[in-house]
């Protein structure tokens, strides 16, 4: 499998399932692998975009880094993406300290990156302690972070 694709679909979702821990974009609508939500790109324009797997793809699990799961590249402007699949809402704070470390780990491996995202499987109502999180982030990386599952270009 490669790492990379190039796609200039108007919407596609990139999901992870559990057994096998890496990215993919999901083409088919027809085709579910595991019932997991995924994160949604809306590209209405149909402009081309980079997708990079890097968890377990670009960097394998022999290395030990922190990494997040894939990375978007359009027009030169990377978006770094942690997926965060059935998390329990007592676990959601844990899950996402550990998102920003791998979020974090990526960061330096890429150029010009706009925002990264922390995707949970479910729809999550933002806390004021991740508000926090959110600007303390901003402030060390010098980049916005999201908690969401959709980016539209």
């Amino acid at each position: 499998m490669s790492c990379e694709k190039i796609i200039d679909k108007e919407n596609f979702i990139v999901y992870e399932c559990e057994e096998d821990k890496i990215a993919k974009i999901r083409e088919n609508e027809d085709i579910i692998e595991c019932d997991v939500k995924g994160f949604e790109i809306i590209n209405p324009k149909k402009e081309v975009i980079k997708f990079i797997a890097i968890d377990n793809c670009l960097i394998t699990s022999g290395e030990k880094i922190k990494r997040c799961d894939f990375a978007l590249i359009k027009n030169n402007k990377t978006y770094l993406i942690e997926l965060k699949t059935d998390v329990k809402p007592k676990n959601r704070n844990k899950k996402l300290k550990e998102a920003l470390k791998q979020l974090k780990g990526c960061i330096q491996k890429f150029d010009n990156i706009l925002e990264c995202f922390v995707c949970f499987d479910k729809q999550v109502t933002l806390k004021s302690s991740w508000a926090t999180k959110i600007n303390t982030f901003l402030e060390e990386e010098g980049i916005l972070l999201k908690i969401e599952c959709k980016k539209e270009f």
